[in-house]
């Protein structure tokens, strides 16, 4: 079922219950009538934000233990933030969203990989998240066919992302910038297309 709101937001809403009561006063323009609607947003779910600052390791260990964390199946997405801590040393802000049954042992990870003294853990019990579709699509350029993977988001907008590995291999291959793949491989995602899986951000 789908609910209007104002300013014209849209959700999905799937409706476990509806109930409708009548009020005593009268009125002249409107019914005295109300109706609640009881259900749960489509497309959500509950995570843990874990975040902790460091300022003692170098960009390359950053990098190893970002690439380290996010391909860990339990974790949803790791950010780092550059800031300045006490002293006005440069850091790191790491933002790491993960699931929530397995919140405990991902903090013990970052701690253990970075070094960190202390890791926050911030329950978020209702996170919306978009539809997202993946597959994969053939296309033509220059003469020569090539099998590219995209996703697409829905149904709040519709965004489409090729995957960028793909992208600089057809580039490397016709010795094209990528960006000119990119468009043509957008070009041809823009055409109505089947997709081979679907899964939750």
């Amino acid at each position: 079922m789908r609910i209007i709101v104002k300013n014209n937001f849209t959700s999905l809403l799937k409706v476990e219950g509806i109930s409708y009561g009548a009020g005593s006063k009268a009125y002249s323009d409107v019914p005295s009538v109300l109706r609640l609607i009881l259900g749960k947003v489509a497309f959500s779910d509950s995570v843990v934000l874990l975040e902790t600052t460091v300022d003692d390791i170098s960009g390359e260990i950053m990098d190893f233990s970002m690439e380290k964390l996010i391909s860990t199946p339990s974790i949803l997405d790791v950010v780092a933030l550059p800031a300045f801590a006490k002293k006005s040393r440069p850091s790191y802000v790491m933002r790491v969203v993960s699931e929530l049954a397995k919140a405990e042992d991902i903090a013990e990870e970052l701690v253990r990989l970075t070094g960190s003294l202390g890791v926050c853990m911030i329950p978020v019990h209702h996170r919306m998240v978009a539809e997202r579709k993946i597959g994969n699509i053939e296309v033509e350029i220059l003469g020569k066919k090539f099998k590219v993977g995209f996703k697409s988001s829905k149904p709040y907008f519709d965004h489409i992302k090729p995957e960028f590995d793909d992208i600089v291999t057809i580039a490397k291959e016709l010795n094209l910038s990528p960006l000119k793949v990119y468009r043509e491989v957008i070009r041809t995602l823009r055409i109505p297309i089947p997709t081979e899986s679907d899964e939750r951000i």
